[in-house]
């Protein structure tokens, strides 16, 4: 197995809300759908999920917001 990267805290990825939408939905789906939920793998997807939406984790299903 490879070794982890280190963190890069000053890395920030520039999404687009659709994108966002899409990445946190297939982070889901892919937790949700584990048969292995305490895996280190699931484990990381789920940290990184709730990097991405801390506030909107019990919503995750929701569609982003339009822009008026």
């Amino acid at each position: 197995m490879r070794p982890m990267p280190r963190s890069t805290p000053d890395l920030l990825l520039d999404l687009t809300d659709t994108e966002r939408f899409v990445l946190r939905n297939l982070l889901a789906k892919t937790i949700e759908t584990s048969r292995h939920p305490l895996s280190r793998r699931i484990l990381t997807l789920k940290a990184i999920l709730a990097k991405l939406v801390p506030i909107l984790a019990p919503s995750l299903r929701s569609h982003p917001a339009h822009e008026p």
